[in-house]
């Protein structure tokens, strides 16, 4: 493999693995929401710019 080629696939795993914990954080985030402001899901989703589905996608619960 090429320096060029192994260099994209690790900028691309990067790039995935730092998607993934913003994610993950935001995440958190939508949680904290909820439980200051008691607000729902949907409404803390939204605010945090965030889908329901990913939000249950990465959510440890």
């Amino acid at each position: 493999m090429s320096s060029k080629a192994a260099d994209a696939i690790e900028a691309r795993g990067f790039a995935r693995g730092l998607e993934i914990a913003t994610t993950k954080y935001t995440v958190s985030v939508v949680n904290n929401m909820i439980k200051k402001f008691n607000i729902s899901l949907s409404e803390a989703c939204e605010i945090a710019n965030i889908t329901v589905d990913d939000y249950k996608k990465y959510s440890d619960k």
